[in-house]
């Protein structure tokens, strides 16, 4: 077998020739039979069959809220208290931010802010439909960005 400290010089070709034709023996005697390998495949594809969906699916929610084009200005929302006349001061004779009902892909995370005595994450999201009178519509998806409250627990 090959005693290799880190210490030592670098490996050659032939020390690594010596390590592999040395494991052999545990390479025929750990090959699984064609049984056994379709047993774990299974259990493989079971596994990702039930995990995958969580893990790569965008789930679409549904919400009314306040969004806003960019993340200052969803960040100033909050600061000024987050209420009806915030939107106004915000907008600003603009229409950057909007109480609106949407379906909507959550994106990431990209600040916590406070607001009195809240905590509150602002979040990306990526728009894909908007109720209007009743109606959903599909739109032109669209990164906005909202705030969340934060679920504090007391200790």
């Amino acid at each position: 077998m090959l005693n290799h400290d880190i210490g030592d010089p670098p490996l050659k070709t032939e020390d690594w020739t010596d390590l592999w034709n040395s494991t052999s023996e545990y390479r025929t005697v750990f090959r699984l039979t064609w049984p056994a390998q379709l047993f774990w495949l299974l259990i493989y594809l079971a596994a990702f069959a039930f995990i995958a969906p969580r893990a790569f699916g965008h789930e679409l929610e549904e919400s009314a809220g306040v969004l806003c084009d960019t993340q200052e200005q969803i960040e100033r929302f909050g600061a000024l208290g987050s209420t009806p006349q915030a939107i106004t001061i915000v907008n600003a004779g603009k229409n950057v931010c909007a109480m609106v009902s949407v379906r909507y892909i959550r994106g990431r995370e990209v600040n916590r802010i406070h607001s009195g005595h809240k905590a509150l994450q602002v979040v990306e999201v990526l728009i894909v439909q908007v109720n209007l009178h009743g109606q959903w519509g599909d739109i032109k998806p669209e990164v906005q960005y909202t705030l969340f409250p934060i679920e504090e627990r007391s200790a």
